[in-house]
C-alpha cells in the first residue's frame, strides 16, 4: 500500500527524512543515500514477489535485538538504567508504559507532522 510521500512504505519513511534534512540544512552521508536506494530497491522486488511484504515487519526481529544489545558501555548503561532498577529489577510498569505509547496513538508520521512538532523543549 503506498504511503503519503512515496510509492512505498520505505520510501515515505525516505522522503520525510529528506525533507527534515532540508529544513535542518543537514547533509545526509553517502552511505545512509546508499542504505536508503538498497532498501527502497529491496521492498520494490519483495513487493514484486509478495504484495503484502513489509519491510518493517521483515527487519523487526533484527532491530529488536540490536536495540537490546547495545554496543557501547554508555548505549548498555542507557538500556539498563531504562528497565532496571538499581537492584537489577526488572521494571515491568515501564515496559507496559513503553508498550501503551508505542500502542496507542498513530505511528504514522509524514512530513506535515515533523514542520509541526515542537521541539524547543528538547
Amino acid at each position: 500500500e503506498a504511503e503519503e510521500g512515496g510509492l512505498s512504505r520505505f520510501g515515505a519513511l525516505s522522503t520525510v527524512l529528506f525533507e527534515m534534512s532540508d529544513r535542518w540544512e543537514e547533509f545526509t552521508p553517502p552511505y545512509i543515500l546508499l542504505l536508503i536506494r538498497t532498501f527502497l530497491t529491496l521492498e520494490g522486488v519483495a513487493g514484486q514477489v509478495d504484495p503484502t511484504f513489509n519491510i518493517y515487519e521483515a527487519a523487526l526481529p533484527w532491530a529488536i535485538q540490536r536495540a537490546l544489545s547495545p554496543s557501547t558501555q554508555g548505549g548498555a548503561e542507557t538500556l539498563r538504567s531504562t528497565l532496571l532498577t538499581k537492584d537489577n529489577q526488572l521494571q515491568w510498569q515501564r515496559f507496559e508504559q513503553i508498550i501503551l505509547d508505542a500502542s496507542s496513538g498513530d505511528a504514522e508520521v509524514t512530513s506535515k507532522d515533523v514542520a509541526t512538532t515542537d521541539t524547543s523543549g528538547v
